[in-house]
């Protein structure tokens, strides 16, 4: 879908997850290795039915780069160029690792309302000085908290990249998720 020039793409996640992106700017791939088919961040293309094993919102994200690069084949070659944009056809918008520029976070559309209560009930002392105060819910929070990070930059790294002073780990991802549930 575009939108004034600027194309949005949509990427379903865990609220945990879309926590964790938009906190660090940062989307993990699974796999680090370039050449990997899922080296990237994946993006719906129309209305496809790919539903993702992490679900319950929708992040979406601005991308100022070039139009996609098409390959209705869905075998486009690899390793792909980082800060570019691709089509493979009704199955996916595909953001390479290593991705720098053009990508944006947008906002947030919550899917699964009862997915979203559960991180909101169980979410760790620190979420929860961040979200919830007696005057707004919890879920109010939240969302204005998503909305006032509009415009963070997003990379698209590895699990093991180096990134600041930190490493960041597969292992850290899955320890902030379990945390956040309990």
């Amino acid at each position: 879908m575009e939108v004034g020039g600027v194309m949005i793409l949509r990427h379903i996640t865990s609220i945990e997850r879309a926590k964790n992106i938009v906190e660090t700017g940062n989307f993990i791939c699974a796999y680090g290795d370039p050449l990997a088919r899922d080296a990237c961040l994946n993006c719906l293309n129309g209305s496809n039915g790919n539903q993702p094993e992490a679900s319950g919102v929708m992040l979406k994200f601005r991308w100022s780069g070039n139009e996609p690069i098409m390959n209705k084949t869905g075998d486009l070659p690899r390793p792909l160029k980082p800060d570019y944009l691709y089509d493979e056809g009704p199955w996916r918008l595909v953001v390479p690792i290593g991705t720098t520029n053009h990508l944006t976070f947008d906002s947030i559309e919550t899917k699964d309302r009862e997915a979203l209560n559960d991180f909101l009930n169980n979410c760790t002392p620190r979420y929860q000085k961040i979200l919830c105060n007696w005057r707004t819910s919890k879920r109010q929070k939240l969302l204005a908290w998503f909305n006032s990070k509009k415009g963070v930059s997003i990379k698209v790294v590895g699990p093991n990249e180096e990134i600041g002073r930190n490493r960041v780990r597969l292992e850290f991802f899955l320890r902030v998720t379990s945390v956040c549930r309990g």
